[in-house]
């Protein structure tokens, strides 16, 4: 699906820049740049934050006292 998806998505980007320099305003044109920019934000891909954690000799970890997440942002 994910091979379909990205080059209708890159066609309906492309469609909407090339309307967007079409406009005769040069408000209009930054304010629609800024939109798509601003429509592609969701996509990057941001590393996720990761700590190491202390193991036990067998190789089992024991319970986090702070109840604290694997992962953070």
């Amino acid at each position: 699906m994910t091979m379909v998806c990205a080059p209708v998505f890159g066609i309906l980007i492309a469609l909407a820049l090339d309307r967007i320099i079409g406009f005769r305003a040069c408000e209009h044109r930054v304010v629609g740049c800024l939109a798509v920019a601003a429509a592609l934000v969701p996509i990057l891909s941001l590393p996720l934050v990761t700590e190491e954690r202390e193991g036990t000799q067998d190789g089992r970890r024991p319970p986090d006292p702070a109840d604290r997440p694997l992962l953070t942002r």
